[in-house]
């Protein structure tokens, strides 16, 4: 396994406690979980990390590290391991993503995207 997968792997799991982190000590407390997207996800998940993932890649010259990272965090694993980490059940019904998928839905989406592209960065 290449230093970018296992870097990929750690920025995941980064991700994922810097979100736990900040849903449960900052927007729960202060009721403003109806407000998370515009103040926490969309700066964070659709700017921040897309702009560091491509950064890092263009920087390393390296594939791996942005596919393996991206695809854990945007196919759907961010959000099971959220629940997993946290011990907690996962939700019925993800109503907070597009296409609202079932816990079953995302966890298909989760191994059917982030098992290929694993397997891809470790074997090329």
């Amino acid at each position: 396994m290449s230093w970018e997968v296992i870097a990929a792997i750690l920025f995941f799991l980064g991700v994922c406690g810097v979100d736990m982190i900040v849903v449960d000590k900052f927007f729960h407390p202060r009721g403003l979980i109806h407000r998370i997207f515009w103040l926490y996800h969309f700066p964070f998940f659709c700017v921040a990390i897309p702009a560091f993932l491509f950064f890092t890649g263009f920087a390393c010259r390296s594939w791996r590290f942005p596919l393996v990272a991206g695809t854990l965090i945007y196919g759907g694993m961010e959000d099971i391991c959220y629940y997993i980490l946290r011990g907690r059940e996962l939700p019925e019904r993800f109503d907070w993503l597009p296409g609202k998928p079932t816990k079953g839905e995302l966890t298909l989406r989760a191994l059917l995207t982030s098992v290929p592209a694993l397997l891809a960065a470790c074997m090329l």
